[in-house]
């Protein structure tokens, strides 16, 4: 309560005080003059009466203003009490509020009713924070964007995965147009779609900044929780399946590569056979020499298909052997002597360069051989007559490192974020020259992802190539 209306109550009480005391003292003074006899002396006792009746207006006036203001202030403070904290709590304190009246009446009834109130308020205040907290970790915890907008297309919603994708940069988006933060024509169009009778509608949207990406989109209405028919908005989720059509397509890829690899040498088998069958059986020299290239084209076949059951083992993590002990150096140098024949017939030099003590490792000893088998082949068949390739084995603080180097015909740059890719070729007329399935990297890569480590290559055209792998202590 203001304090204006408290003076007013104050003054009104004051001049009900003073009317009632001025018109009974008038009232005394008139009947002690009309009442007092005219005796001497009388008009001394009259003045002393009129005297004393004044003192004790005055002395009444000041008791019942004392009095008053007391009991004015009594009934007053807990509506200035309640004043106060409905101030407090239109600002924003909504805890602890209370009001304490030393009153039984009216004012002690509408006090604890105020409480009662103000208990509700800070348990619903609490419910709704706890809501908001759940709602906000749900949120930022999901994989997929959301965003959600009002009527107006006003954000009202955007997970810090929808940001993420999008590379929303602003601190707080919350309130600006839609249009004004996810500046993508197909996403607005795909919003703007829908209709009461188109109440869902999902697209694919391609993302070129921050990133290239593909998303899914898929588009509602927000309808009021008690009145379905009310729509308050509109709520977005969006997926990034970048990764999902890469896979697609890789997967589209590899059925097409090896329907290709496998129908060629099947097609050049079965021609053979054809003309031997017409008749070229009977040529000694042509049935040799046919014969000769079905069983080069087999053998390919045979290669081809041990490949992908490798590769395949290697990606479901079946493995031929359980984790054992392997010595690297020791498996190295059987690998360099069973391809030293093919290295003698290019006159290329076979080195093997060790650093320090070589830890052991743990994991399957035939993968290890394989992969080596797989990096110094190929060293060998694209390294010139006369060239060199050196195997260095060093540790690092956490990794023991396989370095195969080269002075071959290098790799152009633009290829090799694709080298370990299936059926990936730099040049296809050579690989097939040498004898290559295509598979052999890819086997490579995930050998090395097997063992909980890395590969990496660095390399120049004409100068050679040099495949370093990085395979942790701690790999098991």
């Amino acid at each position: 309560m203001r304090k204006s209306m408290q003076k007013k109550i104050f003054l009104v009480f004051v001049t009900l005080i003073i009317i009632g005391v001025l018109m009974t003292g008038t009232i005394s003074i008139t009947l002690t003059k009309v009442l007092v006899p005219e005796i001497n002396g009388a008009d001394k006792i009259k003045e002393d009466l009129i005297k004393y009746q004044i003192m004790s207006m005055g002395i009444g006036l000041t008791v019942s203003l004392l009095l008053g203001y007391r009991y004015i202030r009594k009934v007053t403070d807990p509506i200035r009490q309640l004043s106060q904290i409905t101030k407090k709590i239109s600002r924003g304190d909504y805890f602890g509020q209370r009001i304490y009246p030393k009153t039984e009446d009216e004012l002690d009834e509408l006090s604890q009713n105020f409480n009662l109130m103000s208990e509700r308020l800070e348990t619903t205040i609490n419910e709704l924070r706890e809501n908001s907290s759940k709602m906000e970790a749900v949120l930022r915890s999901m994989s997929n964007g959301v965003i959600a907008i009002d009527n107006s297309r006003r954000l009202l919603i955007a997970n810090p995965k929808v940001r993420e994708i999008f590379g929303i940069s602003a601190v707080d988006p919350i309130g600006k147009h839609i249009k004004e933060v996810f500046r993508n024509e197909d996403l607005n169009s795909a919003i703007e779609q829908l209709s009461p009778q188109n109440d869902s509608v999902r697209t694919e949207v391609e993302l070129n900044s921050p990133s290239h990406k593909i998303c899914s989109v898929n588009c509602g209405f927000m309808k009021h929780s008690t009145d379905p028919n009310r729509i308050t908005g509109v709520v977005v989720i969006v997926q990034d399946i970048t990764e999902i059509r890469k896979l697609e397509n890789m997967r589209r890829d590899f059925v097409a590569n090896v329907s290709h690899e496998l129908k060629t040498p099947l097609t050049s088998i079965k021609g053979f056979v054809e003309t031997l069958k017409d008749g070229a059986i009977e040529n000694v020299e042509t049935r040799n020499r046919f014969l000769n290239i079905i069983d080069i084209e087999a053998d390919r076949l045979s290669f081809l298909i041990k490949d992908l059951l490798t590769l395949s083992e290697i990606e479901s993590g079946i493995e031929e052997e359980g984790a054992e002990a392997l010595e690297v150096e020791s498996t190295t140098r059987e690998i360099l002597s069973l391809l030293n024949e093919a290295a003698k017939k290019k006159n290329i030099s076979v080195k093997l360069e060790i650093e320090g003590d070589v830890e052991v490792l743990k994991g399957s000893k035939s993968l290890l051989q394989q992969m080596m088998i797989n990096l110094v082949d190929n060293a060998i068949k694209y390294t010139s007559e006369g060239g060199e390739v050196v195997v260095k084995i060093f540790k690092d603080e956490v990794n023991l490192n396989i370095v195969v180097k080269d002075t071959g015909i290098g790799i152009p740059p633009e290829h090799i974020d694709r080298l370990f890719e299936r059926f990936y070729r730099v040049d296809k007329a050579r690989s097939r020259q040498v004898g290559g399935t295509g598979l052999g990297l890819a086997i490579v890569k995930h050998i090395v992802l097997s063992f909980k480590g890395n590969i990496k290559v660095n390399s120049k055209v004409d100068r050679g190539s040099e495949f370093i792998v990085q395979i942790p202590y701690k790999n098991k």
